[in-house]
């Protein structure tokens, strides 16, 4: 929650009215956030930014690392293996 007078960012406080939509009215996490509803719904309308749409694919590709390790895999592990699938991927667009 902000503090009185701290402005939050747009963005994550309409993510996280969407993700509370079904236990708080909207009216009263856009009067506490300072967001308003009209704000909210035009954001729902927006499409996916370049960034979030390249954020979830890579979100995507380190759980299905994470899974076919058996769930074993930390962050350097895993670092490891995005790294080779894009050595990998480079190597094979070239030719190589």
């Amino acid at each position: 929650m902000p503090r009185e007078g701290e402005r939050i960012d747009p963005r994550r406080g309409y993510a996280f009215m969407k993700a509370h939509r079904t236990e708080f009215p909207l009216a009263a996490m856009c009067r506490v956030l300072g967001l308003s509803s009209s704000g909210y719904y035009d954001w729902l309308k927006r499409p996916a930014s370049d960034r979030v749409r390249r954020d979830a694919e890579l979100e995507a590709k380190i759980g299905a690392i994470w899974t076919g390790s058996g769930e074993t895999y930390g962050r350097p592990r895993i670092h490891a293996a995005l790294r080779a699938r894009v050595s990998g991927w480079a190597r094979s667009a070239r030719g190589g």
